[in-house]
């Protein structure tokens, strides 16, 4: 132990000093609960016009089912950015496009889409799962969920979840609102 060159002088004058003072309470932790909204297992009814936007199947890049997924418009703040990939964004809702066929996950995305959009929701995830995992062919529709999330104007950003989400196997959106 390494001994003090304090004199008695001075340990008295820093008790004087620090005489009436308390002890902080320990700070509280605060716990933020992230679950989104239950999972939209069924066609969405639109209350408003739907954007009647047409997706194209035309894959510009293959996807692998473990590849990690991440686009940005520009001038997004990294900040953001950095939030959305560490899934701290509070999700307004979920759709499963598990088991679909193209035709049927690309009428589901862009409903879905319509809805987020029109309800003015900030942030959605979208699992698309990673194909047949046995498979050495790509996951059909992760390839096309990133193909049609990019050419939907109301996408600002998406990325792959964190695993607790679903990993490489979905995505988190994020949407700007209806203008």
């Amino acid at each position: 132990m390494k001994k003090s060159n304090l004199t008695d002088d001075d340990l008295k004058a820093f008790e004087e000093s620090i005489k009436g003072a308390r002890r902080l309470k320990q700070p509280t932790k605060v716990q933020f609960n992230q679950k989104p909204k239950p999972i939209l297992k069924k066609k969405i009814e639109l209350p408003e016009e739907p954007i009647n936007f047409e997706f194209s199947d035309h894959l510009r890049e293959t996807i692998h089912a473990e590849d990690k997924l991440f686009f940005a418009r520009p001038g997004l703040q990294h900040k953001l950015l950095r939030q959305l990939r560490q899934g701290q964004i509070r999700q307004s809702a979920a759709l499963d496009l598990h088991g679909l066929t193209v035709n049927e996950a690309r009428e589901e995305l862009s409903h879905f889409l319509d809805h987020c959009v029109n309800n003015h929701y900030r942030c959605v995830r979208i699992i698309h799962g990673k194909g047949h995992l046995r498979s050495l062919d790509p996951p059909i529709l992760k390839n096309q969920v990133n193909n049609w999330l990019q050419q939907y104007p109301s996408v600002l950003a998406f990325c792959s979840a964190q695993k607790r989400d679903g990993g490489t196997g979905a995505l988190y959106i994020l949407l700007k609102g209806r203008e």
